[in-house]
Order: C-alpha cells, then structure tokens, then sequence
C-alpha cells in the first residue's frame, strides 16, 4: 500500500509497479473516499445517533470521503463535545489535517506555494490566464509552477486545458489560512479586478463571483465597496429571475452586511429597501420566520423615515405569506393599526 501522491516517477517503487504490470496476474487497486451513506453511517455509529442531514452534509463536503479527513474531523467534534449537537456547526480543520497537507505542500517550492495560496483565493477551480494576470514572472515561469503543484497532486487538471482544480477541499482551506487577513482581502480584490478585465462587456454574466471578490476587498479599498453593492444587486435579480431564492436571499443579506462593514448607515430608507427584498427571497425560499425578522425591521425604518408607500407595500408582501407564518397577534396588531392609520380617509371602505 502506498500514497500514491507521494510517488514521484523517479521513486524506485515507480519503477517496480511497472514491472510488475507486465505480469497478468497483477491487478492494481485504487482506494476512493467513502459515500455520503457510508460517511452518515460512521457519524451515526460516532455518535450514538442519527446527526442532521445538514451537519452530515458538511462534514462530507468538507472531508469529500476521505477516512483520515473524516475519522480526524469526528475526533475533534467528538473531543468538544459538539458531534451529538442538533444544531449545525462549522467544521473545523483539525491540526491532524493541517499537518498532513501541510506535508504535501512542503514536497513543492515557495514559489509554487505562493502561487497557489493565489490560487486558493481565486477558488476551488481556477484558471491558467488568472494566475499569469496575477503573477509577476513571465508565462514559463507560472507553468512552470503550476506543473509543481500537478506533480505533487496539490492541484489537478480538469478536461479543458488550462482549467485547474484543488485535489481537495481542505488543501485550499490550509493554504488560505497561511494567509495574513489583510494580504488575503487584499488578493481578493486583485482577483476581482483581474476577473472584471478578463470578462469585459460578459462581467455582469459573472456577478456572483465578482460580488464575491470585491465583497471581501470592500473594508480596504472604497472603490471595490461600490463595485461589491453593484455586482451583488445584479446577482440577487439574476437569482430571483431564476427563482434560486436562497442565492438571491444570500445576495441581499450580504449588501447589508456591507452597510454594516463600511459602516454606511446614512441612508436608512435604502437599509428598508434591502431588507424588504430580502424577506421577500426569504419567504420564497420558505424561511418565513426569517422573513418576518427582515419585514419587520424594513416596517420599522419606514415607520421612522415616513415612507407610507413602501411601509404599505412591504406589509403586503408580508400578509402575502402562507397564513401558518404570520407571526403572533401581538406583533401582527400594532403593524396592521398603524397601517390602518395610514390609508387616506377617501380609501377606506364604508364596511370598515
């Protein structure tokens, strides 16, 4: 048994698997990760316990099968006492992990390993052209340094040619966390630039990710927090024209959280406005509780700017939700008398 990621063809083992592929009898056996069944089977043998389909989900994601990941993972949950918890947690990267990664990038040069920290802030997948825009050396010299990673299987090609991806999740995940907070906000915002040049007149068909990068670069550079509300105001419509309310949803939840970094919070009838789109993603994606959280803190900041119209239209979309979502009467009352209070005298009807 061997890592195969730890053969180089110059290793003697190379050149005795050759040999013995000569001989008919031999048959070579690839080890895979597991399932997400065998992965829910073992977190449910760990913990005594079905976990919640989400947690399940997160931890293959993040381990993708792989039983050292998986069995490293689960010990440190199960060491703080978070694995039989209901609620959905944030995996961690165990320092078991980070190690063994860590070994695989210490087989490469610093140069290579810069470049894909580069790399790991572009993505899981990125591409040739990205690098070179983002990198110094000449053309040879990126290639060059993309082959170390190949070899080394810190990164694989995918079928197009010059199209990379990560070998595996938490491969980029270490190389992130090398990263100072402030040189990694800083790479996202080059990133995003370079992306914004690559794509031209197409950029607005990319606006999700380009909302991603400046997002990230907002709290440094101004000019990338306006780029950010831009390309994130044309991924939430394009979401919702797709009816991927979440998406839209995630879009309008972080246009406010921008407000927030930026520490923009002159123009509340704008907050309203957000918050109002982002109930109203949040209904349809059937988070109701979460949209009445949205509608009522949109109601409140019109109530204070005296925006009647869109106090009245938000409410709508509010009472426009399945019925089983209104909140209590106690919270509902005093919304539904203010409005009241609202409509003109000669829009009332006669029966009250």
């Amino acid at each position: 048994a061997y890592r195969d990621t730890e053969l180089a063809r110059t290793h003697p083992l190379s050149e005795a698997l050759a040999t013995l592929n000569r001989d008919g009898g031999f048959l070579r056996l690839s080890l895979k990760g597991l399932s997400r069944d065998e992965v829910a089977a073992y977190l449910e043998q760990r913990a005594s316990a079905a976990l919640p389909s989400e947690l399940v989900s997160r931890i293959y994601e993040e381990t993708e099968g792989n039983p050292f990941f998986l069995s490293e993972v689960v010990n440190l949950m199960a060491d703080e006492g978070t694995l039989g918890e209901k609620q959905t947690k944030e995996v961690m990267l165990p320092d078991g992990v980070r190690e063994a990664l860590g070994r695989r990038l210490d087989l490469i040069s610093e140069d290579a390993n810069n470049l894909l920290r580069i790399a790991a802030v572009v993505g899981r997948e990125f591409r040739y052209d990205t690098l070179e825009a983002l990198n110094s050396g000449g053309s040879d010299t990126v290639l060059a340094l993309i082959e170390e990673g190949l070899d080394s299987r810190v990164i694989e090609e995918m079928e197009r040619p010059g199209y990379y991806r990560f070998t595996h999740a938490l491969m980029q995940e270490t190389l992130l966390e090398e990263l100072s907070t402030t040189r990694r906000v800083r790479l996202h915002g080059e990133v995003a630039e370079a992306l914004e040049r690559r794509w031209g007149a197409a950029a607005m068909d990319n606006a999700s990710r380009l909302a991603r990068h400046y997002a990230e670069s907002a709290t440094l550079t101004p000019a990338h927090a306006e780029k950010a509300v831009l390309y994130l105001d044309a991924a939430a419509r394009q979401s919702e024209a797709s009816f991927a309310w979440d998406d839209a949803a995630a879009s309008y939840e972080s246009m406010l959280q921008l407000n927030r970094d930026t520490g923009d919070h002159s123009d509340r009838h704008k907050e309203g406005l957000l918050l109002a789109c982002w109930g109203r993603c949040l209904g349809a994606a059937r988070d109701f509780q979460g949209a009445w959280d949205a509608f009522f803190r949109a109601l409140a900041i019109f109530e204070g700017v005296g925006a009647n119209d869109d106090y009245a239209r938000t409410l709508a979309m509010a009472l426009g939700m399945p019925s089983l979502s209104w909140p209590p009467e106690a919270q509902l009352g005093p919304i539904l008398a203010l409005a009241l209070q609202r409509v003109p005298s000669g829009g009332r009807g006669q029966s009250g």
